[in-house]
């Protein structure tokens, strides 16, 4: 396999040894990590953050694994005039598994920076270090064209490819973006400083999800609203959003503010508990 190396008397492993078969491959190549991060709020609240170590096929894997259970949604939308209903993906998983694949298959290990992917309400942001190579030109990359035949890491790509983690030759952007076409989802971003010292990959959410949040940035834009004129009882707030009865998606939306720390729980003049915005 040649994962080992130098005279017989002193063989040490190769850098290829350590990250794919060492269990703490952290140890010789700093922050040799994926980072998972869920930042449902700009200000950090309720963040979630993943880390997965160890070798680095099973930090890929574990890592898409998560991605998949966590953070794919559908939605089944009934169209008009037709019998089958439609399925809508947040995002096409295959899409993240090739930006992925080929962060863990291109990044510099040299860099102590992890990869990181970073899930907010509108994107997924997938970022590694280093960039493209230089052979690829700035043109390349802004027409799709993006088509390498130096390769950073040969050996971590031979073994992922065995591992049929990745294809290899060039495919992995094509097949992004055609996972991203087949669901009527935005082309792919990049971000890329002058130095391509990084490599940052947006992934946007599939615009049938991005109304949703529209939705219910409204109702939530609503429920503060009405805090604002005085704290009120969950009933009371309810009846003057127009309910009968204490909704659960009433419910289910105070307790997250109040995990936001945008509302709080007071004792009301009248003893009883109220909702009150946090100034």
């Amino acid at each position: 396999m040649i994962i080992i190396g130098g005279p017989p008397e002193r063989q040490k492993p190769l850098n290829v040894g350590i990250l794919m078969f060492s269990e703490h491959p952290e140890k010789y190549f700093h922050y040799a990590r994926i980072e998972v991060v869920d930042i449902p709020d700009p200000t950090g609240s309720n963040m979630i953050e993943q880390t997965f170590t160890g070798p680095i096929q099973r930090q890929l894997t574990n890592a898409l694994s998560y991605i998949k259970n966590y953070v794919i949604k559908t939605a089944i939308i009934k169209v008009k005039d037709q019998a089958e209903a439609v399925t809508v993906y947040n995002y096409p998983f295959e899409a993240i598994e090739e930006i992925l694949s080929n962060a863990v298959y291109h990044r510099s290990y040299q860099v102590n920076e992890p990869i990181t992917v970073k899930i907010t309400p509108s994107c997924i942001e997938i970022t590694s270090f280093h960039s493209f190579d230089r052979i690829i030109s700035d043109q390349q990359i802004e027409q799709d064209g993006i088509i390498a035949n130096v390769y950073r890491n040969r050996r971590i790509g031979d073994f992922l490819k065995k591992l049929h983690l990745i294809k290899g030759r060039n495919t992995g952007y094509p097949n992004a973006r055609k996972a991203l076409a087949n669901i009527g989802s935005p082309k792919l971003r990049f971000e890329i400083n002058i130095e391509r010292e990084y490599l940052s990959v947006y992934i946007d959410i599939h615009e049938y999800f991005k109304a949703t949040i529209t939705k219910q940035d409204k109702y939530v834009e609503k429920i503060l609203k009405i805090l604002k004129t005085s704290p009120m009882s969950l009933t009371e707030l309810s009846t003057a959003m127009g309910y009968k009865g204490i909704t659960a998606k009433l419910s289910k939306t105070v307790n997250s503010l109040i995990d936001q720390n945008k509302i709080q729980l007071i004792i009301g003049n009248d003893k009883a508990i109220k909702l009150s915005i946090i100034k």
